[in-house]
């Protein structure tokens, strides 16, 4: 998981920024933030998600992507982008499920991930701006 410092610096006094934590009986769950995306100025992007193994299949990652979603909706933001790697199924099924739109696919560029060919997917879910 995260330490609390760097998230409250990285996503707690930064401008349209959060993090936010699931609990079960006092013990963190499952996280997950967002921050805006410094390539695509109109979303922000989706970072930081994980559930633990043990309370995967629950709906916990469903809801705290309903968060960010609602979160970037209330800010203005068009949309919420994310990326995730080529091995991550579970997650792209996810995603998908909640309407994110696989964008492009893309060798990471450092020269290690260009090595092991580290390739990632950038997911797109557009939001319908509240009336």
């Amino acid at each position: 998981m995260l330490d609390s410092k760097l998230a409250d610096q990285t996503y707690i006094q930064q401008k349209d920024s959060c993090f936010w934590v699931a609990e079960s009986d006092g013990r963190v769950v499952g996280t997950v933030a967002c921050l805006p995306n410094q390539d695509v100025p109109e979303c922000l992007e989706l970072k930081r998600m994980s559930v633990r193994h043990s309370h995967r299949g629950m709906g916990i990652a469903k809801a705290l992507c309903q968060t960010v979603a609602d979160f970037t909706r209330e800010r203005g933001y068009a949309a919420v982008v994310l990326y995730t790697s080529v091995v991550q199924t579970d997650a792209q099924k996810l995603y998908e499920r909640m309407g994110y739109q696989r964008i492009r696919e893309f060798v990471v560029p450092e020269l290690v991930a260009k090595l092991t060919n580290f390739t990632l997917y950038e997911y797109r879910l557009e939001l319908q701006q509240q009336k």
